[in-house]
């Protein structure tokens, strides 16, 4: 007798025994994970994408957070794959009442980083904002130059567009061919495109050397005269808005036109010519100082002006000392690409 109701008392133990050890296990569970969404004795079901054994559900948790296809996650309390990831959530199925089961949804999955904005990005000259973006129209735009913000004007539309304005030349004054940035509009903004009688401005020549370093190419224009152009042979680092034939200024070659048709003397294109040997032609000008067997040259635009007698047409040359400005007392701006 005394067997039979141990017999049948055993199981009720065993029931109690299981019950008290799953209340303990949850509770114990929901104090770890506090502040989780936890769900007991609720299972999302046949949505599984990967199952795993952990010792305890903050594993399975973590577990989850690894998984790119989990969104939820189902935590048995009995059998030894006891973490099961699911593709799913309780947003889109429903959940099913399981007593050895607590359900997690995955939080982390759901929340998003915030959308920032891409990085601004800073070219390094007007040339190199068009190359990268061909559409941009002319105008003010911040570079990033000698890795310092500027804002510079950029034309975006004169013989293929990317020339950073550099130098305005007034006819009043000759400090265009000051070395230091000079006059400048703002503490940003150095040379603005302006109308009616241009003020002096300009930027440094190390700004002036950095600017100019995609084709190294110099953009003289003044009204009424022909666009010249100018390439210094070392390369844009050896330019001195100071230098005149005194002080060595370096060798140049010329072009009135775009496509480029450069021209030199008798030492060609590759070794440019040097401008007049006096100290009072400064920079750039299209003659030189009759280095060819002593026998000056003139570049194609300029010899036509002399022979119709029409000097200074279609000659832009950066200053002389007997004038202000482009000489003879002409204002314009100089830019480089």
């Amino acid at each position: 007798m005394a067997s039979k109701v141990s017999a049948a008392i055993e199981p009720l133990y065993m029931k109690l025994y299981l019950s008290v050890f799953l209340i303990i296990s949850c509770q114990c569970v929901v104090e770890v994970i506090s502040g989780q969404t936890l769900q007991k004795r609720r299972l999302l079901s046949k949505k599984v994408v990967r199952k795993v054994s952990v010792k305890s559900i903050r594993s399975c948790i973590d577990e989850c957070h690894q998984e790119p296809r989990c969104n939820s996650l189902n935590f048995k309390l009995v059998g030894d794959v006891n973490c099961e990831m699911n593709e799913e959530d309780s947003s889109t199925v429903a959940l099913v009442p399981d007593d050895y089961n607590i359900y997690y949804t995955n939080d982390k999955q759901k929340t998003k980083p915030p959308t920032l904005p891409p990085p601004e990005v800073i070219y390094r000259s007007c040339a190199e904002l068009k190359a990268a973006r061909p559409s941009t129209p002319s105008g003010n735009y911040a570079m990033r130059v000698r890795g310092f913000r500027r804002t510079i004007y950029c034309d975006m539309e004169t013989t293929g567009g990317g020339w950073s304005l550099v130098v305005s030349i007034s006819a009043s004054s000759r400090n265009h061919i000051i070395r230091h940035a000079h006059n400048c509009f703002n503490s940003s903004l150095c040379v603005p495109k302006e109308s009616g009688t241009l003020p002096v401005r300009k930027h440094s020549d190390e700004d002036i050397r950095a600017l100019a370093f995609y084709e190294g190419a110099f953009r003289l224009e003044a009204a009424g005269r022909r666009i010249t152009y100018y390439r210094i042979v070392e390369g844009p680092d050896a330019f001195d808005a100071g230098c005149n034939n005194g002080l060595r200024c370096p060798r140049i070659i010329v072009s009135f036109s775009y496509p480029y048709a450069w021209e030199s003397n008798c030492f060609g294109v590759e070794d440019g010519f040097s401008i007049n040997r006096g100290d009072c032609y400064f920079v750039f000008d299209s003659h030189d100082s009759g280095e060819c067997n002593g026998v000056p040259w003139f570049a194609s635009r300029y010899q036509k002006a002399f022979e119709y007698r029409q000097l200074p047409a279609d000659r832009l040359l950066y200053n002389h000392c007997g004038s202000n400005g482009f000489y003879p007392n002409i204002q314009g701006y100089m830019y480089v690409r």
